[in-house]
């Protein structure tokens, strides 16, 4: 906002995925890592970012998940998990 003045549009793209296990062989420390960042981050980038395109009257949001939320992918459920769970919320 400092530099330029506004916020027209913003992608939120990024995300881990720390950990290649089954779900059964998963680390639930690693897996709340990845969910604190991958879903909470869009969280609070959006939080913010929604707050100063209200304040402009207008502004457009893009939020990426990954097919691993709509397939399958072998030796990530976790990821798997986490990915669907944000492709679910629309």
């Amino acid at each position: 906002m400092s530099e330029f003045g506004r916020l027209d549009m913003a992608v939120n793209n990024a995300g881990v995925s720390n950990e290649t296990a089954t779900l059964l062989e998963s680390n639930s420390t690693k897996y709340r890592e990845m969910v604190d960042t991958n879903i909470l981050g869009v969280y609070y980038l959006m939080k913010y970012e929604v707050a100063q395109m209200q304040k402009q009257g207008k502004g457009a949001i893009v939020n990426l998940a990954s097919i691993a939320g709509l397939n399958g992918i072998p030796y990530a459920g976790p990821y798997a998990c986490e990915r669907h769970l944000l492709s679910a919320v629309r």
